[in-house]
């Protein structure tokens, strides 16, 4: 028997059939300020124009992944479809709500997804198969696509989830900058994950009914590693049931969204060459995850459905277990990512910030006895509005993938680098630690301080962790100073439209 006879069960994020569904007041767009992104960019709003996504889907009862795409949230303008798998017989509902969350015309953040470029629609036991080449003495196929999400889980007692197919996933996220945004199993589905893989984006309920954390898999991928990474509602567009196959496109959208700004040019300092193209730093894994995370709300009063009002720190990177970074702000995400990249000291002018910003690192370690610091300085203003600053530190595991065809036969190499994040109060050139983010086990760290002062001037520093030996490697970093939800940058905005070129 091969490998992908073993393959037993998959399941959607979601029952297929939800009851007690009523007229829904509001989209997930209204519950993350995306309306005010709108208010103030009008016809600039970004729509994920251009990016090509990966949608991957569990057959159904009948054998069916697609969406069905006379559905009218894929019309006008029509959605293009590429049945990658080439198998499904017919349409699936569960495609076909993923799908809308993910790319539709009326419910979507990014509703030019599919337009220029066609959706990749996959079967999720052939995606494992023909893209991830799991089973196989190859490494996962090159793409150039940019966001896949995955709406779906591995059933129980199936022992071939392990550190293979972790690894794959986790490949293809440094090797092409491949943003994979995973579910995490809605309470009462406990079941392996990808959420387990280390490179990923994770997403979980704003009411915490999924199930948290990361399972034991081997001496590299373990257990009480944060999971999810960020949180969602999870509605559908027309019921008050909340799944996770649902809040896992809405974060998937988000992501085709900002990639679509970071192809400005003008908002990074450089660019990197992957397998498949050359990309700006602003749309590297990293950058983009960063920038997902210190953005998020840690307390939401939502209008439909669950707030999050119990937000706790109880990790060691300065999260919560259950909600992670906490509920996606499209809004605040926006604004880091278009504030451009503002480079640190050591590979600057000065390391000076502003409010809202990102960093990303091509190398950085110590390797060759040198950028072994990040520093960041800034000076807070009446004008920045809040006393609270939220920082992200993101870098990915290294994995490298060694084919011996004669042996038929597949090594993999891990390399887990690790960083920490400090905040200190220079002013008048002293050092006072403030806040810190030094976890062993996490591939982010995190900073959410209340109480910076006007006229006081500080450094958020990076730094790799005492005893590693030397290294090299890419990180992305992004912050805010928030603004009441209630006032307007309508000044900034200004400023940033300028420096986007559409």
């Amino acid at each position: 028997m091969t490998v992908k006879h073993r393959i037993a069960l998959v399941w959607a994020l979601s029952v297929w059939l939800i009851t007690g569904a009523v007229p829904a007041t509001a989209s997930y767009m209204d519950l993350m300020d995306y309306p005010r992104l709108k208010a103030e960019l009008g016809a600039a709003v970004p729509t994920g124009d251009g990016i090509q996504v990966m949608h991957v889907e569990v057959s159904d009862s009948q054998g069916d992944y697609m969406p069905d795409d006379s559905n009218a949230e894929f019309e006008t303008p029509d959605k293009s479809f590429t049945n990658v798998s080439a198998s499904s017989p017919g349409d699936s509902s569960h495609a076909t709500t993923v799908g809308i969350n993910f790319y539709g015309n009326d419910t979507s953040v990014a509703p030019d997804v599919g337009i220029d470029e066609a959706v990749l629609n996959y079967e999720a036991i052939d995606w494992l198969y023909s893209f991830l080449e799991f089973g196989n003495v190859a490494e996962p196929d090159a793409t150039t696509a940019r966001v896949a999400n995955h709406s779906w889980i591995v059933g129980t007692g199936l022992s071939w989830i392990d550190g293979d197919i972790l690894r794959r996933i986790d490949y293809t996220v440094e090797e092409d900058d491949l943003i994979q945004v995973a579910g995490a199993p809605n309470t009462g589905q406990s079941a392996p994950i990808f959420k387990d893989a280390y490179n990923e984006i994770s997403v979980g309920l704003t009411s915490g009914a999924h199930e948290s954390g990361t399972t034991d898999v081997d001496g590299v991928y373990t257990d009480d590693r944060v999971a999810p990474t960020l949180v969602t509602p999870g509605y559908n567009k027309a019921d008050t049931a909340a799944y996770t196959s649902y809040a896992t496109p809405m974060v998937s959208a988000t992501a085709a969204m900002l990639l679509e700004v970071a192809q400005d040019a003008s908002l990074s300092s450089g660019a990197i060459t992957n397998r498949t193209r050359t990309i700006q730093h602003a749309e590297t894994s990293e950058v983009i995850k960063a920038v997902l995370m210190a953005g998020a709300d840690r307390a939401v009063d939502n209008p439909r459905g669950a707030d999050l009002t119990d937000y706790a720190v109880d990790t060691t990177n300065n999260l919560d277990s259950r909600y992670g970074a906490g509920q996606m702000n499209i809004y605040n995400s926006y604004r880091i990512l278009a504030a451009g990249e503002q480079e640190s000291e050591q590979d600057g002018i000065g390391g000076i910030i502003e409010a809202f910003g990102w960093d990303y690192d091509t190398a950085f370690g110590g390797d060759a006895g040198s950028n072994d610091v990040g520093s960041y300085f800034f000076t807070p203003t009446a004008a920045w509005m809040l006393d609270r600053l939220q920082a992200t530190l993101v870098w990915n595991l290294d994995v490298d993938i060694d084919l011996d065809i004669d042996l038929d036969e597949v090594e993999f190499t891990t390399a887990f680098y690790d960083l920490d994040l400090f905040l200190f109060d220079v002013t008048g050139g002293g050092e006072t630690s403030l806040a810190s983010s030094t976890s062993t086990e996490h591939n982010t760290e995190n900073i959410f301080y209340e109480g910076l002062i006007l006229g006081h001037t500080y450094e958020l520093r990076v730094a790799p962790k005492d005893g590693q030996d030397d290294f090299a490697w890419d990180y992305g970093l992004a912050w805010q100073v928030p603004e009441p939800a209630t006032l307007s940058f309508l000044a900034l905005g200004g400023l940033l439209l300028l420096r986007r070129r559409r």
